[in-house]
């Protein structure tokens, strides 16, 4: 332990209270600000097989989680995290929580990415990794708003011209 420190237990810490306006406060002022911003490569791609979300046939959706840094009008600066996947699922209606015939979100920033691929690149990608490794190499803009108090993708353009042979 350095100078200055004073080592605690856990039974410490059921002795103070939690401050949840620090907390609301706090997730207020991770929200950013709405807009359009500009991704800052490199971004870091996750892939996993999502569990929770399987398909008609059993299996665990693939899903591509997308890290890294944005800014705003080339001064504000931020991070941000979304999710996309080409294994379509319907949307569930945030009030009734029943099916619907509309996409999902994770599958609405997928037909976003191939979009924004097919534009950078002048040609439709071959399969998911070229657009994940489009979006992590290469600048391109992410529309942001907040849904529940949440930062949200909604939406991913070319920021072109940029790639001539991806």
């Amino acid at each position: 332990m350095d100078e200055g420190q004073v080592e605690l237990t856990i039974d410490d810490l059921f002795n103070e209270q939690t401050d949840e306006q620090a907390v609301e406060q706090g997730n207020k002022d991770m929200l950013l600000k709405e807009g359009t911003w500009t991704t800052v490569p490199a971004w870091r791609v996750t892939v996993l097989k999502d569990e929770k979300d399987k398909g008609p046939d059993g299996k665990p959706r693939t899903v591509v989680l997308m890290s890294g840094k944005i800014k705003l009008d080339g001064e504000k600066d931020g991070n941000i995290n979304y999710r996309f996947s080409a294994e379509r699922r319907n949307a569930v209606d945030f009030n009734t929580k029943v099916p619907t015939d509309k996409p999902d979100r994770s599958f609405k920033n997928y037909l976003q990415a191939h979009k924004a691929y097919k534009v950078a690149t002048g040609r439709d990608p071959v399969n998911t990794g070229e657009i994940a490794a489009y979006l992590r190499d290469f600048e391109h803009k992410l529309r942001i708003t907040q849904f529940n108090g949440r930062n949200m993708v909604v939406s991913i353009t070319a920021t072109p011209p940029q790639m001539a042979d991806a």
